[in-house]
Formats: C-alpha cells, sequence, structure tokens
C-alpha cells in the first residue's frame, strides 16, 4: 500500500488463520483500515529470521547488507557489509561476520537451517544490485525465513533511486 513501508508497522500482516471465520474477521479489520485489496498466502516453515538488504551508496555503490530481525535485531544488533558484487562464497563469509551464524547452526535444541540458501540469495540479491543500480537506491528482504528446506521472502521494500534531470 502506498505510504506504508513496513507491513507490521500498521497491523497489516495477520499469520495463523486457521479458519474461514478467522480469515472473514481479519479481512474485515484489513479492508476497514486499508482498502479491499489484500493477498493471502499459506503460512510457511518457521526458522531464523534474517533482513537482507541492498543501498546504493552515492559514492561507492550497491552495498549489501546482512543482519537479523524481529526481536533479535535488539539483541545482538549486529550488522555486516559488503560492497557488491558477492558470490555466494563471499555471502557465507558475510554470515560469519555476525552472531547470525550460530543461529542458522541450531542452538538451544533448534535444528539447523539452511545456510547455503541464504548465502544464494545474499549472492542473487547482489547480482541484482549491480545490474539496476541506476534505477534502484534500496532493497530490503525484511524478513527472510530461512528454514531446514530453504529460505523464503516474507516481504519485500525496493525503493527507486530518484530520477535526476538533464
Amino acid at each position: 500500500m502506498a505510504g506504508i513501508t513496513h507491513k507490521s508497522d500498521v497491523n497489516e500482516v495477520k499469520v495463523n488463520i486457521a479458519s474461514r471465520q478467522q480469515l472473514e474477521v481479519a479481512y474485515q479489520d484489513l479492508q476497514t483500515r486499508l482498502g479491499n485489496r489484500v493477498v493471502v498466502m499459506p503460512m510457511i516453515e518457521s526458522g531464523v529470521e534474517v533482513s537482507v538488504g541492498m543501498k546504493n551508496d552515492p559514492q561507492y555503490g550497491p552495498l549489501i547488507i546482512v543482519t537479523c530481525v524481529g526481536v533479535l535485531i535488539d539483541v545482538l544488533a549486529v550488522r555486516a557489509f559488503k560492497l557488491a558484487p558477492v558470490d555466494s562464497k563471499q555471502a557465507s563469509a558475510i554470515i560469519d561476520q555476525t552472531r547470525l551464524a550460530k543461529l542458522l547452526s541450531g542452538v538451544r535444541g533448534q535444528s539447523a537451517v539452511d545456510r547455503q540458501a541464504l548465502a544464494e540469495l545474499i549472492a542473487r540479491l547482489s547480482e541484482l544490485a549491480i545490474i539496476f543500480a541506476d534505477s534502484i537506491a534500496e532493497v530490503d528482504l525484511n524478513s527472510v525465513i530461512v528454514s531446514q528446506s530453504g529460505c523464503t521472502v516474507v516481504d519485500v521494500l525496493v525503493v527507486p533511486r530518484p530520477k535526476t534531470s538533464g
């Protein structure tokens, strides 16, 4: 929706809907506050929440950013940065720079998740950042859920670069 940067900021995301009645109540709430258009998607497997982003620095070009999200962002407060492009091996090294690596390996009885899928996602975003460097200012994949069977991008924000006159 125009003007809304993060859907969670306006309670625009409804999860764990288990019945038609819950769906109708959720839709009524969204429709009243935000309009008729909604997207209904299946719940995905739980996993580690990660944010992968790109900021196009005016001096250096596309910069890839990897961090934890959700409640962990304040607890871990760790971000890793690298200039694009990066391949999956370099993306794995970016992950190693953060405490995120331990979470992906499984902690406190949690199973390890598909770290390689996350590294591939980082590398692919890096490629896109290079290809669209002239037209994209920022990309925010927030969140990405990394599970045992891969990773799923749950929400995306793309900010276009301002057009220059001339």
